[in-house]
């Protein structure tokens, strides 16, 4: 395969993207499907081109196909070779992880197979409260068409405290993930994940 191309995937803050970019790999384009401050602010702070693919449907009528394939033809323009999604809200379809099979991953606030979704650490939370034994972290999987279900690259697990709310939980496992997702994603761009 040719030189690596990464893009990256956002929709909200850009607190991943920094850790990516802060540890200093290259990132030939950020591609959003909002405006969002990972887009309008921190991309061009590092210097990243971007591109909107904009989401106007976000009702039951959303076609996730047509939306994918509007994906995949703006990474082909651009070369791209992999992508890591980084809080990347719209769930990809089948184009898309046919087009990047076993090139493209995902960051996930807990630790799959557990609480899959996009109410990982609500879901991990209230486990929590049941049973404060529950096991907390994050992941880094693959991206296939279902929903956090493909093979699991890498996991951290985090300390949790008693007094903790789920604010505390959600910044605990951001801390976590921004630790965990650069060196995958450099794992993922030597071809350590091809099969």
């Amino acid at each position: 395969m040719d030189e690596a191309r990464l893009a990256v995937g956002v929709s909200g803050e850009g607190t991943t993207l920094t850790a990516i970019a802060e540890a200093e790999i290259p990132v030939a384009f950020v591609f959003a499907d909002r405006l969002c401050r990972a887009l309008d602010i921190i991309a061009p702070r590092f210097g990243i081109p971007t591109v909107l693919i904009h989401r106007t449907d976000f009702g039951p009528t959303f076609d996730q196909v047509y939306y994918s394939e509007r994906v995949v033809d703006k990474l082909r323009e651009r070369g791209v070779t992999h992508i890591a999604l980084a809080g990347f809200k719209t769930i990809l379809a089948r184009p898309m992880c046919k087009q990047y099979k076993d090139r493209m991953i995902n960051s996930h606030p807990s630790l799959l197979p557990k609480f899959p979704g996009a109410h990982a650490v609500r879901d991990t939370f209230a486990a929590w409260k049941r049973d404060p034994k529950t096991r907390v972290g994050c992941s880094v999987h693959k991206v296939v068409a279902q929903v956090d279900a493909e093979e699991i690259l890498a996991q951290s697990e985090v300390w949790t405290y008693p007094q903790y709310t789920e604010q505390n939980f959600r910044e605990r496992i951001q801390d976590a993930e921004r630790l965990l997702y650069p060196p995958t994603i450099k794992l993922l761009l030597a071809g350590e994940f091809s099969t």
